[in-house]
């Protein structure tokens, strides 16, 4: 049920007998923004992890410090005791709402940037109004829903429905870095969806171009860092691995003959040399994915032999050794 409660806030009569206002302010404001063109973000400094949503207020209705005026609200008519029953956290908050009850006989509480028709899907699980809730829902929408349900700690609450939206979405799991693979990021530690999680970050480690993205979700620093030291150590044992094989052929301790290292040293240098795998002033493969350096190393274009000579040199044999340790440590992250 909805109707108009003030001038330019819309009401959701979740239950007309309902004893508390919630109200969400600058509702929808803008997701988890991507930005297409930064190739190498910067690490994240803050774990966002122990941090309350900005803005958010469970204890009471005091303007929020900094909130930008705003000429639109939503605002839902709602249980207390369904909302403290469906959550400890909740529940330890229920004595503090009873402190604070209005004149108008309900108790207020706020919060922030939340998009409105994700947490009415949550307050009509938490009400029991199951005919109410989506049976199907976009990524996008799960991880708006995923914030609300880490915030409140609903996990439990809304298990039933969040293993069927995640069935429905998992089949097409993201095989590059990009928005979407962070977003299952998000909904997996939040859903504790280990066997996704371990997926995606392997994703993140072998396309990721730079340090990891959070995109402003408070997913925990320990995911963030595990992927970065990961990510960082297959980079240079890469690295490591293709620099020893540039002295080796250079040097003369690499392959069979001065041809063989002249024709096996030419085609590595010729080609990595845009990955800037062989200037000691680059951090090691950053603005590059793993997989993406393996591969071309793979696919290196070696001159021909000249005359009638023949030895069993291949590029193959040459860097098997560092790239199997390489692509076996990161099979093993999945």
């Amino acid at each position: 049920m909805e109707n108009t409660y003030q001038t330019g806030v819309i009401m959701h009569e979740i239950d007309p007998d309902g004893d508390m206002i919630l109200t969400l302010k600058n509702p929808c404001a803008p997701f988890a923004v991507w930005h297409e063109d930064d190739a190498t973000p910067l690490p994240t400094s803050l774990d966002l992890s122990s941090q309350e949503p900005q803005g958010s207020d469970l204890n009471c209705s005091d303007e929020i410090i900094g909130l930008a005026p705003t000429s639109s609200a939503v605002t839902y008519r709602i249980s207390s005791r369904h909302l403290s029953s469906a959550s400890e956290r909740s529940r330890k908050m229920r004595h503090q709402w009873e402190q604070k009850r209005e004149s108008d006989g309900y108790f207020h509480i706020s919060v922030e940037d939340w998009d409105s028709e994700a947490l009415l899907a949550i307050l009509n699980i938490i009400h029991l109004r199951n005919r109410q809730v989506p049976h199907e829902v976009s990524l996008e929408m799960l991880s708006k829903l995923a914030v609300i349900v880490d915030y409140f700690e609903f996990h439990e609450a809304v298990e039933v429905f969040s293993k069927t939206w995640i069935a429905d979405l998992q089949g097409s799991l993201p095989t590059s870095y990009c928005r979407d693979l962070i977003l299952w990021m998000w909904i997996s530690h939040v859903f504790h969806e280990e066997d996704i999680l371990k997926t995606v970050i392997c994703t993140a480690v072998r396309h990721s171009l730079g340090w990891m993205e959070d995109l402003g979700l408070p997913i925990p620093e320990h995911i963030i860092s595990q992927v970065d030291d990961r990510r960082r150590e297959a980079a240079v044992q890469l690295v490591d691995g293709l620099r020893a094989l540039k002295e080796g052929l250079q040097y003369g301790t690499k392959a069979c003959s001065y041809e063989c290292q002249c024709r096996f040293l030419g085609a590595l240098i010729k080609g990595l040399d845009h990955f800037h795998v062989f200037d000691s002033t680059f951090e090691p493969l950053l603005g590059c994915g793993l997989t993406e350096v393996i591969k071309s190393t793979r696919q290196l274009r070696i001159p021909a032999r000249s005359g009638r000579s023949s030895c069993d040199c291949t590029m193959n044999n040459l860097t098997y050794p560092f790239l199997g340790k390489v692509e076996n440590d990161l099979r093993r992250l999945a």
